[in-house]
């Protein structure tokens, strides 16, 4: 009888395995979504530097165009201007 009493039933067996399967799917799924996340996260602090290194190269050379546009139009201003006799 005490052997009877220690055994488990096939139903309990089989309740076991699939809550231990379940629990295994579901600490599977958490870690690939986790380092998924990670990665994208990772990707968008990529993305904002090149974004930033984009924004900055714009200014300088928007400054550079408009030293360009300043020394275009004094010379305009120059060349048009009639000497004074």
């Amino acid at each position: 009888r005490t052997d009877e009493a220690c055994r488990m039933t096939t139903t309990a067996k089989a309740t076991l395995l699939g809550t231990c399967v379940g629990a295994a799917g579901i600490i599977y799924f958490v870690h690939n979504n986790q380092q998924s996340d990670r990665e994208l996260l990772r990707v968008g602090v990529v993305k904002d530097a090149e974004r930033q290194e984009r924004k900055r190269r714009n200014r300088v050379d928007l400054e550079y165009q408009l030293q360009l546009q300043h020394k275009l139009e004094e010379e305009e201003k120059r060349v048009l201007t009639p000497p004074k006799s």
